[in-house]
């Protein structure tokens, strides 16, 4: 476990970040000059990520934690459309060791990963080069052992390989087998 350090948010000159997740204000006594620490209580956002409003003078700024901490221990963000990822999944967990540099896609599949998202499956992944009612016809035409797997992957401009994972049930097992599909094909 590693000691609390603190450091100055640059943007923010009159807080601090520590690399557990914690945010401070360091205002100066004006009776004695020495600092007065406070440190902040954050609160929780709609996606569930701890956030603190900070002040510079006339500006006022909710900022995410963990993105503070990132910046601050981590280093920039490697691109403007990077994100801050929290390796375990909890977005309350802002120390920097769970912390991370991600693209969005990146982010996305870890998310689908860890399960906080669900993957899109079948027609509705915009990538899909099938419709959940084709997919259908090929488990029925599997089933049947009407075609051999190559003459059902040219039918339906596939490879063999695709058609296999799908009789498997790696891919596309969403899509019952069945007599009756009411998904259009």
């Amino acid at each position: 476990m590693h000691e609390e350090t603190w450091r100055t948010i640059s943007s923010f000159p009159e807080y601090a970040v520590s690399n557990k997740g914690r945010v401070k204000r360091i205002k100066v006594s004006s009776v004695n000059n020495r600092p007065a620490e406070h440190v902040l209580r954050p609160s929780t956002d709609q996606c569930g990520y701890k956030q603190v409003c900070l002040v510079n003078g006339c500006t006022r700024k909710s900022l995410k934690i963990h993105r503070l901490v990132a910046e601050a221990f981590i280093s920039a963000p490697p691109s403007p459309t990077h994100q801050c990822n929290h390796i375990d999944g909890i977005k309350s967990h802002n120390d920097v060791e769970n912390l991370e540099w991600m693209t969005p896609s990146e982010n996305m599949r870890h998310a689908v990963r860890l399960g906080l998202k669900p993957g899109v499956k079948g027609q509705r992944n915009n990538l899909s080069k099938l419709k959940d009612g084709e997919v259908w016809l090929i488990k029925k035409l599997l089933n049947s052992c009407m075609l051999p797997v190559p003459q059902i992957a040219a039918m339906f401009m596939l490879n063999k390989r695709t058609i296999f994972r799908i009789k498997a049930g790696s891919i596309w097992s969403h899509v019952p087998y069945g007599e009756s599909h009411n998904g259009n094909a």
